[in-house]
């Protein structure tokens, strides 16, 4: 047969033609919808929190096939970026989606550094995503495992970090924070952790309050959080007992400015992500919301205010209020502190403009790539399956409202809640045809190396991929606890199953169920609804029927981003406890 150029052809929309008075975004309605992207050129950039950790053994990207590596032909007035890559008509298997086997429709005339170098992104993920002999590649679970493990010290070779990582001292606490959650993700049992953290931890905590990045350094609100998120994930009284509440609250009271903001550490930047982990601290450990000199409830009073500022033209979040640019993480941490601080429902009605937003980041998804990108006109990041992805959650809570998951006479149908307003099929192709070292752990994209950063937070982006999370209502809580002073992170839960319109369907998210399976998610007889399964999370190492054994991961609490049972056991330790 002879060989064939393959026509572009996939959906786009321009975003140039919406504006802020439109009340929905792009929303993809079935699991196979187009996922949008902006035609804007494309520069290239670094991830804005890529660590300069190196994977180990194996710093190239192993999975890339240079023996295919195709012909790239000049642009032309009809055809300005055509691959001719040898492929054949009957070379695609069906299971592969159109929208992920093609470059995009629309594109820039102009050549320049930034299109060109977008051009090569795509081409290195059609490489992986279109490859018929392995169409959607398992979770290398076992080697991602390793490779964490190997960050902690507990190297089943021996093998120890390089002396180069010296210089990440300062970032002890989220080494040790990116590890664990990836671990759990992963199906470890973390009490394992709990004697060589505790110690960690206890000598970095300081007297006046905090933790610092390492022995002997200032207290920062970054180390801080990760510190209390990771004591938090092993849980057990020595861990949980490790943080002094008073000084921690007394420092934490320091950085909060009058305007509603939280400096880092003292003297340092004020900006969303200080909010978004002191807010995180004071929900986890209860701290009081008063201020040293008796204001009540002063510790987040403006803070709704100064987050609804840092929204900019574009429509997503920068990291303060000014001007600046819109980025995928202060985004998460805006909405997620606005999600601590009372319902999505409310906060995000009052405080954000949401079609702008949702105008805004629904854009960061791109085809045929699958992953997100921070910003506008930059390439996609697997760190962004986390920052960007695990947004959506919260949007998806502010959308729908919370759900009364009690006696079944009291639920709304399945049908009057929004679906997925993004491609979780194309994100869970991207991570695990993409972002896979086949030596173990997870990365920005092919042809870079696996890192720590990386491997936590592409994780947790196919874990929000694969899970529905969603905000109930307080009569769903269940004991005599008392009501915490910041409640509303309290009242999430997750579902295992993600709704639809169709009252008897569950969304596609490819490598989560098994395919063949089509009554599961069509047979209207078995009456199955996704509310009913909640905390049905099937064993992640083992075949279940239903499920494709070993690409699941655990679901983890969409605010917090650690355990939902360690949320509740921090709930249940600090309850009623004085400082």
């Amino acid at each position: 047969m002879p060989v064939r150029k393959r026509p572009i052809k996939t959906k786009v929309r321009f975003p140039g033609s919406m504006s802020s008075s439109r009340t929905n975004s792009p929303i993809n309605s079935s699991p196979h919808s187009p996922i949008t992207r902006t035609p804007k050129l494309v520069e290239i950039s670094s991830s804005d929190s890529q660590t300069s950790q190196g994977s180990r053994r194996n710093t190239t990207a192993s999975s890339t096939k240079s023996d295919s590596e195709p012909t790239y032909l000049p642009p032309g007035p009809t055809d300005p970026h055509m691959f001719d890559d040898g492929y054949t008509d009957t070379f695609y298997p069906s299971t592969i989606p159109d929208l992920f086997r093609h470059p995009p429709l629309v594109q820039d005339l102009l050549r320049t550094h930034t299109s060109i170098e977008q051009d090569k992104v795509v081409h290195s993920c059609l490489q992986l995503l279109a490859d018929p002999l392995n169409p959607l590649p398992d979770l290398k679970r076992e080697q991602h495992i390793d490779f964490l493990n190997w960050a902690l010290g507990i190297d089943k070779d021996g093998e120890q970090l390089p002396k180069g990582f010296t210089k990440m001292d300062a970032s002890r606490p989220w080494l040790i924070y990116w590890c664990l959650a990836g671990l759990y993700a992963l199906g470890e049992d973390l009490t394992q952790y709990r004697p060589r953290l505790v110690s960690t931890l206890r000598t970095i905590q300081n007297p006046d309050g905090g933790f610092g990045g390492g022995n002997g350094q200032l207290s920062h609100l970054a180390p801080t959080y990760a510190a209390v998120m990771s004591l938090v994930m092993v849980g057990g009284r020595d861990a949980l007992e490790v943080v002094n509440r008073k000084t921690m609250w007394r420092f934490i009271t320091s950085m909060k400015k009058p305007h509603g903001g939280f400096s880092m550490c003292e003297g340092g930047e004020e900006d969303v992500r200080g909010v978004y982990c002191a807010l995180s601290v004071i929900a986890l450990l209860q701290l009081p919301l008063d201020m040293p000199g008796g204001q009540i409830g002063g510790l987040v009073e403006g803070t709704a205010e100064y987050i609804g500022r840092c929204q900019t033209y574009e429509g997503g979040l920068a990291g303060a209020p000014g001007g600046l640019e819109a980025h995928g993480g202060y985004i998460f941490c805006g909405l997620a502190s606005l999600s601590i601080l009372g319902s999505p429902w409310d906060k995000f009605h009052k405080h954000i403009d949401l079609p702008l937003l949702i105008s805004w980041i629904t854009a960061r998804q791109y085809a045929p790539e699958g992953g997100f990108s921070g910003r506008t006109n930059k390439l996609v990041d697997g760190c962004y399956s986390s920052w960007v992805g695990g947004t959506f959650a919260l949007l998806e809570g502010a959308l729908n409202g919370p759900v009364d998951i009690g006696p079944e006479e009291n639920r709304e149908p399945q049908s009057r809640k929004v679906s997925s307003i993004w491609s979780r099929e194309g994100l869970s192709r991207y991570i695990l045809c993409c972002c896979q070292e086949d030596h173990g752990g997870l990365r920005d994209k092919p042809g870079k190396p696996a890192d720590f950063y990386h491997s936590c937070y592409v994780l947790l982006g196919l874990s929000s991929a694969q899970n529905y999370y969603f905000p109930h209502t307080d009569n769903a809580v269940t004991g005599s606890l008392e009501s915490p002073p910041l409640k509303s992170p309290f009242l999430w839960t997750y579902s295992s199953h993600i709704p639809t319109k169709d009252e008897a369907r569950f969304e596609y998210v490819p490598g989560t169920y098994n395919e063949d399976d089509n009554a599961f998610f069509q047979d209207t007889q078995r009456g199955m609804k996704w509310y009913e399964e909640l905390r049905n999370l099937p064993p992640t190492n083992e075949a279940v029927e239903g499920f494709r054994a070993g690409n699941r991961v655990a679901p983890l609490h969409p605010i917090f981003n650690i355990p939902f049972e360690k949320v509740r056991e921090s709930w249940e330790y600090y309850e009623g406890r004085p400082l």
